[in-house]
């Protein structure tokens, strides 16, 4: 505890505390009363920025480690420094100023709104003395360029940590100019998560010192909201985190603060639970109250509400944040990239109000550049989606009381939507502009048809979901690495870093200041096309790598993968592809669709010096949405055909399944794995044996490492929320948009008539023991009423692809002729076998929501027949104006389906 304050008057004894505060000595002995004059140096004056350890990069230790921390200081501090010791037993300013400031509490101890009062309550890591402050060792400052990235170095020189030039800068302009290496000697502290703080005072009257607990401040709480102010970053506290994603609601018991976690173990390895590409995104809030159906008033057996069957990224990272937290085998969470979609998202009062009718959400999900300037600003705002993450980083160390590690990824230096909101593929579109109206040009391209998979959604329910506004990309130069500093001021300062504990070694390497698109024919291309870190591995980063210690583990933390097959690349458990890697050049056209989305630079170094050579035993990586452990058995030289003085690397890389692979260390002996999880947000995906054509999901999922000192062991984690559980409807509609040339179940144009069989064929590579549909229905809009026509489907077995055929009932070519002109809508929909449910190929899919496809009425002229059709590109488009006039009647609630 701080010692009491006493009164002058009455004992004329100062504490070290209170001569400090004063200003008045260097030293002072409070059991003599003798006070040695020095420098008049104010504590109000005297700040420091704690760099590490930081909310997402927390200092770890054992009980009998050391604890070296580093800091920005300012020139008071500085000039603290600069007096020197008159002898060993008179320590300087500086080590007396450090042990007062810098202080620590257990992490129980700390209230969020009463920090002032726990910083009071906070201790010092020595008892002052001038014996116990040999226990401190302080660097010389060093001072900062704001033009650079500040490399933190050891105290044998190395570098340990990097922090970006924006945010040196940034620190830098408010007189933060010096760094400082601070280590405490085996401060000896009992086991458990502890905060530390430094504290400076706000009041001017230094004598009040009766009163000092009411002025305690720590100077980098309002750094920090002064760092996220020009992103008009305009909240002052976290969000609550409720069970389910239902709204964000302000958490008046949270400001939003820094945070210094240290955590003391006992253990000989700690064994990490990692999650990756989170994506969160404040719109699918306001999404799950939007109450809209495919055919609004019918029963939601026959159309489901499709608010209820969207997947919130929300719901399954609180439920595998409790998964790792609640493991008592789990000691440190680790956080590899993409914790939000994109910066500029919906503002979080309309996550919590329900609108009257589906088009005035739509209204307000706009997102076009029409919308700019005038609505779209008043309805969006920077940084929600970073604070709902923020919230959860603390709601995990609240309540688990376990570390949490950072590093960043290519989404959160995006500005606006470019992945989870459903979005015109061709880039093109950057060049779309507010007078351009070319449907034309517009019937040639289509809204990406991946993305709604990720929402657990078909195509159609997606775009209804998100109404009009979800075509516009606004840009195809989404990436600003300046917005990465919403994620160093909110949790981790440093951008690259590299720690150890005990035998093992944690780096920890952010995605850099570029990414790359592959572009062909102005268009992104398809699936297994990744963003690659263009800017990575820097000329910083590669400096942690080489220059790793020697320990039975080395843990490599980073968003872009080492190896990632394509997603039409199955994951072999025994061919061994065989590639050269290009390390001459550094093209973008030399990648390798064995490592979509990797890093650029320092190729050949890595994979000769690092992999080669077991100096990483482990990396855990994401990006691609897909689990997958990868192992490179042989790494070999060669000469360039194009020039022998150039040197090649050919590789043989292995893939396994991570859900199929419990203990890696019996298969792959002591080459590193290479740890790729799927996304813990989205839906994933799974291309195992090239069933579906290589096409399939699976839940949101996680992957937990346990380390001991005769191996590890991997384990994979899923999301158990309900509307994480990929739906068959989802999948095979995104099947059937992306990969089918012809329409994957129903083929463009067939004659319809009374007699003949409608004819539709299924995919080779489905598992397909038993009929794979039920029922099917086609329902017409007719005069303000769904009508529906059962259909009879016959499964066609002498077929050499599955096939079946479909039979209206006798008189619906009639009604048709009668009445099409006033046929609104065709839907046709589809209910699953529920026999499904006894192959295992289907067990993990939901097969109890049916498919429902908008279906088209053609006649032809040639041979005046009419055909049913599935619309394909931009005719997929639900007809908003049909949708908002029939959600603004009255007694939508009253209507049913009339039976023919």
């Amino acid at each position: 505890m701080i010692p009491t304050v006493m009164d002058e008057k009455k004992n004329n004894i100062r504490s070290d505390l209170a001569c400090t505060i004063l200003g008045k000595c260097r030293y002072s002995n409070p059991v003599k009363g003798v006070v040695d004059q020095g420098p008049r140096l104010m504590t109000r004056l005297a700040h420091a920025i704690i760099l590490n350890p930081s909310l997402g990069c927390p200092a770890i230790l054992s009980l009998s480690d050391s604890l070296t921390m580093y800091l920005l200081i300012n020139d008071e501090l500085v000039q603290n420094s600069h007096y020197s010791k008159k002898s060993p037993e008179d320590p300087c300013l500086l080590r007396n100023r450090l042990n007062l400031q810098l202080r620590y509490l257990p992490w129980d101890n700390l209230e969020p709104t009463q920090k002032s009062q726990a910083i009071h309550q906070a201790r010092c890591f020595v008892q002052p003395s001038p014996a116990a402050y040999q226990q401190l060792v302080v660097n010389e400052p060093q001072a900062v360029d704001p033009k650079k990235p500040l490399v933190l170095l050891d105290e044998q020189g190395q570098a340990v940590a990097r922090i970006a030039a924006q945010l040196a800068a940034h620190y830098h302009a408010q007189g933060f100019k010096h760094w400082l290496r601070v280590t405490w000697l085996k401060p000896a502290l009992p086991v458990g998560l502890y905060h530390v703080i430094w504290f400076s005072l706000k009041s001017d009257e230094e004598n009040h010192l009766l009163s000092v607990d009411r002025n305690m401040y720590e100077p980098q709480d309002e750094l920090m909201l002064l760092g996220l102010k020009p992103y008009a970053f305009k909240h002052a506290h976290a969000f609550q985190i409720a069970e389910s994603g239902v709204g964000l609601v302000t958490d008046t018991n949270q400001p939003i603060q820094s945070y210094h976690p240290l955590y003391i173990s006992e253990k000989a390895y700690l064994n990490l639970g990692h999650l990756t590409d989170i994506h969160l995104s404040s719109r699918q809030h306001a999404l799950q109250k939007n109450k809209v159906q495919i055919m609004p008033g019918v029963s939601p057996e026959e159309s489901p509400f499709i608010n209820e069957l969207i997947h919130n990224t929300y719901d399954s990272i609180k439920d595998l944040f409790d998964q790792i937290g609640q493991h008592a085998e789990i000691d440190c969470l680790v956080l590899t990239g993409d914790f939000v979609d994109y910066a500029f998202n919906l503002q979080s009062k309309y996550t919590t109000i329900t609108p009257q009718t589906p088009d005035e959400l739509w209204e307000k999900l706009e997102l076009s550049r029409q919308w700019m300037h005038d609505k779209l600003m008043s309805t969006h705002e920077l940084g929600v989606d970073q604070l709902t993450f923020y919230s959860f980083i603390l709601y995990f160390y609240q309540r688990y009381k376990k570390p949490i590690f950072i590093v960043g990824g290519n989404h959160d230096g995006y500005r606006y939507p470019f992945g989870i909101s459903p979005r015109i593929r061709s880039l093109m579109n950057s060049q779309y502009s507010e007078n351009n109206q070319d449907q034309a040009w517009f019937e040639k391209t289509r809204a990406n048809a991946g993305i709604p998979l990720d929402h657990n959604l078909t195509f159609f329910e997606a775009l209804l979901i998100f109404g009009p506004g979800y075509r516009d990309l606004i840009t195809a130069n989404n990436f600003n690495p300046d917005f990465q500093l919403l994620l160093w001021h909110l949790f981790n300062p440093l951008n690259d870093w590299k720690m150890t504990y005990k035998n093992q070694c944690f780096v920890g390497l952010g995605w850099g200041d570029e990414e790359h698109i592959p572009i062909v024919a102005d268009q992104v291309l398809g699936a297994g096309v990744l963003p690659r870190a263009s800017g990575a591995l820097s000329h910083w980063q590669w400096q942690l790598l080489k220059e790793l210690p020697d320990t039975q583990y080395c843990i490599l933390m980073m968003h872009a993968p080492i190896l990632n097959f394509s997603a039409d690349i199955p994951l072999y458990q025994e061919k061994q592809p065989t590639q050269v890697i290009r390390t001459d050049r550094y093209t973008m056209e030399d990648s390798s669709p064995y490592d979509q989305g990797s890093f650029r630079y320092y190729k050949k170094q890595f994979f000769q010096e690092i992999l080669a050579k077991q100096k990483v035993t482990h990396t855990l990586s994401g990006h691609s949405h897909r689990s997958a452990l990868y192992c490179c058995p042989s790494i070999e030289k060669c000469s360039s055909v194009e020039d022998k003085t150039k040197t090649l690397l050919i590789c043989k890389y292995q893939a396994y399944p991570l859900e199929e692979v419990q203990e890696p260390h019996k298969k792959i002996g002591k080459l590193t794995r290479l740890i790729v999880t799927g996304s813990a947000g989205p839906i994933s995906n799974v291309n195992h044996d090239q069933a579906l054509s290589g096409v399939g999901a699976a839940p949101p999922t996680g992957t937990l490492v346990f380390f001991s000192a005769s191996g590890d062991k991997i384990q994979p984690i899923e999301s158990k929320v309900k509307t994480a559980k990929p739906r068959l409807a989802a999948l095979l509609d995104y099947y059937d948009i992306e990969y089918s040339k012809q329409g994957f179940y129903l083929p463009h144009a067939q004659p319809l008539n009374t007699f003949d069989a409608y004819h539709f064929e299924c995919d080779p590579g489905l598992p397909q023991p038993v009929p794979l549909f039920s029922e099917a229905t086609l329902y017409c809009y007719e005069k303000d009423k769904w009508k529906a026509y059962p259909i009879v489907l016959r499964k066609v077995l002498s077929q050499k692809k599955p096939c079946y055929t479909m039979r209206l009932e006798n008189d619906f070519y009639d009604l048709i002729l009668k009445n099409q002109k006033e046929i609104k809508e065709f839907i046709l929909s589809f209910t699953f076998n529920h026999s499904l449910k006894s192959i295992s190929f289907y067990k993990h899919y939901d097969i109890t929501t049916p498919w429902q496809l908008p279906i088209q009425l053609i006649r032809e002229s040639s041979s005046n027949q009419y055909m049913l059709s599935r619309p394909k590109l931009s005719k997929e488009r639900p007809n908003f104006e049909f949708y908002k006039k029939i959600f603004n009647q009255k007694k939508q609630s009253k209507r049913h389906v009339v039976n023919t």
